[in-house]
């Protein structure tokens, strides 16, 4: 939408559930979350909102992407590991990590 709330455009136009959307600081893309898959995933997709794709694509609960100031990674929260953990990959879903590993309850990473 402009920055007056005006000419909305829904991007996703899908009955699943999609939320948490994140741009990009490149401005070409958003990260979010959908269960159109059957379960809360990561999606990222351009900001016309085509070339969408599921980048964690993994039965767990996948939560709250965030992008780092460069864009060149995507922090997540996911129980995958039957606990709370904080993940991070690439834009394209290479490069997993599970770097903090039962943050407790914080289910919303973000970078410094």
């Amino acid at each position: 939408m402009s920055i007056d709330g005006f000419n909305q455009i829904n991007l996703t136009n899908h009955p699943a559930d999609d939320n948490s959307p994140a741009a990009a600081p490149t401005g070409d893309r958003i990260v979010f979350v959908s269960n159109r898959d059957g379960n809360p995933d990561v999606f990222v997709m351009s900001t016309s909102g085509i070339n969408r794709l599921n980048l964690t694509n993994n039965p767990a609960q996948d939560l709250n992407p965030t992008w780092s100031g460069d864009g060149n990674w995507i922090a997540f929260a996911s129980d995958r590991t039957g606990s709370s953990d904080i993940f991070f990959m690439s834009p394209n879903g290479a490069n997993l990590t599970d770097y903090i590993k039962n943050p407790a309850s914080d289910f919303e990473p973000s970078w410094r």
